[in-house]
Formats: C-alpha cells, structure tokens, sequence
C-alpha cells in the first residue's frame, strides 16, 4: 500500500541516482553561495564587528569607571581632610572664645571687688565720721552732766543706762 509513496528504494541504487543526489547537492551548495552566503557572511561579520565594538565599549566604561572610582575615593579624603579641619577649626575658635569671655569675666569680676572695696572704705569712712561725731556729742555731754553732779557709782550707772535708752531711742 506504501510501495508507490516511497521515492527509491535501498535495492535499486543506482550510479545514477548517486549522480543525480550529488548533482542536487553540488547545485544546492551553489544557490546557497550565490544567494545566501554573502549574506551569511555579512550577519556574521557585523556580529563580529558588534560584539568587538561591544568589548571595546565596556572597557572603555570599566576604565571610566575605575577613573570614577578613584575620583570619588580621592574627593571622599579631601572632604573628610576638610572635615576634620572645620571641626579643629571650630575647636580652635570655641576655646578662644571661651578664654576671652573667662578674661572678661574675671576682669568684670575684679573691677567689682574693686568697686565693692570702694564702696565699703566710702561706708567705713563714713561710719567711723559718725561714729566720731556721735562719741564727740556723747563726750561733750557726759561732761557736761558730770559737771552738773559728781559722780558716785549708782549715778554714773544711771548715767550709763539712761545714755543707752536716749540711743535705743534715736
């Protein structure tokens, strides 16, 4: 039933049909080469063109990017150099601060004690006038009351005492 669908059966090979298969092979390699192989050669050429051009281009991006890396590192350094320089620097500046404004205190500090020594000589001086004055006046009359009475030991007490109250009186 098959017998008519086969094409050539393994018996009856020929020289001929060998011929006839290596001449449709001959021109099939042919057709090829004048049709289809200079196009063949033309996609393989630009693969490799592409794929050299693709190398090429990612050394040249792995370079940029190593150039990147080293520029970065080496602005990481200087901006923490420069960091490290601003916090001295701001070091620096808060500790002169703070000497001028110890300086400022203690020079604020002594010119009160100064005032405060002139002021309490001023009141001492003052205090010691008055006190003067009022031993002057004590004086002045306790002689003049001695001079009115002789004094005996119950009234120079009495002199003392009423003395005190007249003061506790003032």
């Amino acid at each position: 039933m098959f017998n008519y669908l086969v094409v050539a059966e393994a018996q009856n090979t020929t020289l001929g049909t060998m011929i006839v298969v290596t001449l449709s092979i001959v021109l099939l390699l042919a057709a090829i080469k004048k049709f289809a192989w200079g196009a063949i050669v033309n996609i393989l050429t630009q693969r490799e063109e592409k794929i050299s051009n693709d190398i090429d281009s990612a050394e040249k991006s792995k370079i940029e990017a190593e150039s990147l890396k080293e520029k970065r590192a080496s602005e990481l350094l200087n901006s923490k150099t420069e960091a490290v320089k601003i916090v001295q620097d701001s070091k620096d500046y808060a500790e002169k601060n703070r000497q001028s404004l110890l300086a400022e205190a203690r020079q604020e500090a002594n010119q009160l004690k100064e005032k405060a020594k002139t002021d309490i000589a001023v009141e001492k001086e003052l205090a010691f006038v008055g006190i003067k004055k009022d031993v002057a006046s004590l004086s002045v009359e306790i002689a003049a009351k001695i001079l009115k009475k002789e004094l005996n030991e119950e009234t120079h007490s009495a002199l003392i005492d009423s003395y005190i109250e007249g003061l506790d009186n003032k």
